[in-house]
């Protein structure tokens, strides 16, 4: 506003420049015990990255949240997956918070019962996205339908920890594959649901673009959240 150069050396953003400016990633405190070399290697040929994961429900398709409430308060609804917790029913002996491997559920100390994300489900039922799909300025938040073959996922969680992706991404189907789609119809499936499978963003990162991966598919909960990898930055020659 000024016309006065900016000072770019530091700035209110301290995560982001954490990640690799030579004024604050050099003064982290972790780096104290690291030999010269090391911190060198660090700071000009392997840039520091931090990647920060949201608190977003995973709503795994083997759930171990549900597995562990003794009350069964916490169910997972057939008709989109989503997996909730029905507060009348728990009483709030925390097995899903101490069960679930994403720390995602926890416990309101208020009211004594567990909570957790609900992909804001009264908005789907109205066609909207989840809030923060809708309000993310920066639209890294997408939501869409996938479907997949319910039979092959006691297969798919049942490999070896390399086989795990794999495993998984050959349950989600191709809704335009004419025998995909007449088999979801003949399940029940709505066609306006199939089409939306059609169009969905998350089956285009998921399984034509390879971009998206699942989060920590060895903890076998075929977590149906997926994430796109940062981006490693460029070295220096």
């Amino acid at each position: 506003m000024t016309g006065e150069p900016i000072d770019i050396q530091g700035g209110p953003n301290w995560d982001d420049d954490l990640a690799g400016s030579p004024i604050y990633a050099r003064n982290d405190p972790n780096l104290t015990g690291l030999s010269a070399e090391v911190r060198a290697q660090l700071e000009t040929v392997q840039r520091m990255v931090f990647s920060y994961v949201p608190r977003i429900c995973n709503h795994c398709l083997n759930p171990a949240c549900v597995a562990a409430c003794p009350s069964g308060a916490i169910y997972k609804r057939g008709e989109d997956g989503v997996v909730l917790v029905n507060e009348q029913k728990c009483r709030g002996w925390r097995m899903c918070v101490a069960a679930c491997p994403y720390k995602k559920v926890y416990n309101n100390w208020t009211t004594g019962k567990s909570e957790k994300c609900i992909l804001c489900f009264p908005r789907l039922e109205t066609g909207q996205a989840p809030g923060c799909a809708h309000s993310c300025v920066g639209r890294i938040r997408y939501v869409g339908v996938l479907l997949y073959d319910a039979e092959r996922l006691p297969a798919a969680a049942d490999v070896a920890d390399s086989e795990l992706v794999n495993a998984q991404l050959e349950t989600i189907l191709d809704p335009r594959d004419p025998q995909v789609a007449a088999a979801a119809l003949a399940n029940g499936v709505p066609r306006d649901w199939i089409e939306a499978a059609e169009r969905s963003p998350v089956f285009r990162f998921v399984k034509e673009w390879g971009m998206a991966l699942p989060l920590h598919p060895e903890f076998r909960t075929i977590a149906m959240m997926f994430y796109v990898p940062p981006l490693s930055p460029s070295s220096p020659p």
